[in-house]
């Protein structure tokens, strides 16, 4: 403790000397944001998904962004695949030294089949650097879609329908053939996060700002192809 107190006390005068009190508080006063610190987190700020529309055919990363309150480290991570879950756990060392660390953890996911993904991800703050000893934990949900590689490249006003208009204030309508049939419509944004999904019909009103987004059609679980559309 002694990198805290530069005074010295001499124990004859602990009854009048005020200088120990004051090195108290300032010892607590110290260490309060780091003890605050370990009672949080960490802050998993962010979940990407590299490509952000992905087909059937390409190799998927998941990159996830974490900060920890106080500088620490990261220690390790895993993930493992069930169905359509992707479950994701990551564990960092809470650290000592109050200045907040981010730390950046790409997984290599791999092929994988076509339909809606959920994502998982715990991450650990722990409080020792041999093992992950945690104290805190933090939990974020994503999905996303993976589009199968024969519809991957078809633009849904020219291969399946039309939609219109594009560009539109958050209504438009979609105008199927009389072939297919869709069952319900998802809105993404362009990292291939789900904003929206709701049962197919021929006005859709999207609850999203300006911006450009990706519409999927889907019959049931399969995709029949997909539209970039801009909302104004």
């Amino acid at each position: 403790m002694q990198p805290f107190c530069s005074e010295k006390h001499y124990p004859n005068e602990y009854h009048y000397n005020t200088k120990p009190m004051k090195t108290f508080f300032t010892l607590i006063l110290v260490l309060a944001p780091i003890f605050v610190g370990a009672q949080c987190c960490p802050y998993v700020n962010n979940i990407e998904i590299i490509p952000a529309v992905p087909t059937s055919l390409d190799d998927v990363k998941i990159v996830t962004t974490v900060t920890t309150p106080n500088q620490g480290m990261f220690l390790s991570s895993n993930h493992t695949i069930n169905g359509n879950t992707i479950n994701i756990e990551a564990c960092y060392f809470s650290g000592m030294l109050t200045a907040t660390q981010t730390y950046y953890d790409t997984l290599d996911i791999g092929v994988l089949s076509p339909g809606i993904i959920d994502i998982n991800f715990v991450a650990y703050q722990s409080t020792d650097t041999a093992t992950c000893n945690y104290m805190d934990t933090m939990s974020m949900q994503e999905s996303f879609t993976v589009l199968d590689n024969t519809n991957s490249l078809s633009d849904v006003e020219s291969e399946v329908g039309r939609i219109y208009p594009n560009p539109n204030h958050g209504t438009f309508s979609i105008e199927l053939p009389n072939h297919l049939t869709a069952t319900h419509v998802q809105i993404t944004d362009l990292s291939g996060k789900i904003l929206q999904r709701m049962p197919f019909s021929d006005q859709i009103e999207a609850n999203v700002q300006s911006g450009i987004y990706l519409i999927e059609l889907f019959e049931n679980e399969k995709i029949l192809g997909y539209q970039r559309m801009i909302v104004r």
